[in-house]
């Protein structure tokens, strides 16, 4: 038997316990990352700006209007806190839906792959930061 084909046995009752703590830990993260966001939209609102420019053409002329949106530092910033935040909130709700599917099982036993386990973090250890 392969390591793939392991699994392992953990009540419900565990289940629904790491659930519950990775819930907590990506609705963390996304508070975080929702601050970031504000705090990037925040600067670029001071700093963008419209450049318009006229171009001169038989008859009249020919407006161009360009934006700049600013410190391009916190213009990337502000996507990537965007995604991370939907990301956290996205995988807070789904732990929170577990924790509450799993917290209604008491302590029946589940056989999870090791994929499951890493899932639910519940092999322990830090987590990296």
């Amino acid at each position: 038997m392969s390591r793939a084909d392991h699994t392992f046995q953990f009540t419900a009752s565990a289940i629904a316990s790491a659930a519950h703590d990775e819930a907590v830990y990506h609705a963390e993260r996304a508070k975080y990352w929702q601050g970031e966001q504000q705090k990037a939209a925040a600067h670029i609102r001071e700093t963008a700006t419209v450049v318009v420019s006229e171009a001169p053409v038989t008859g009249g002329f020919r407006m161009h209007v360009g934006v700049d949106y600013g410190d391009a530092g916190d213009y990337l910033r502000l996507g990537e806190a965007y995604e991370k935040w939907q990301s956290h909130r996205d995988a807070a709700e789904r732990f929170r839906s577990d924790a509450e599917v799993y917290g209604t099982q008491g302590d029946r036993v589940y056989e999870l792959s090791l994929d499951d386990v890493h899932h639910f973090r519940l092999h322990g250890g830090e987590r990296e930061t």
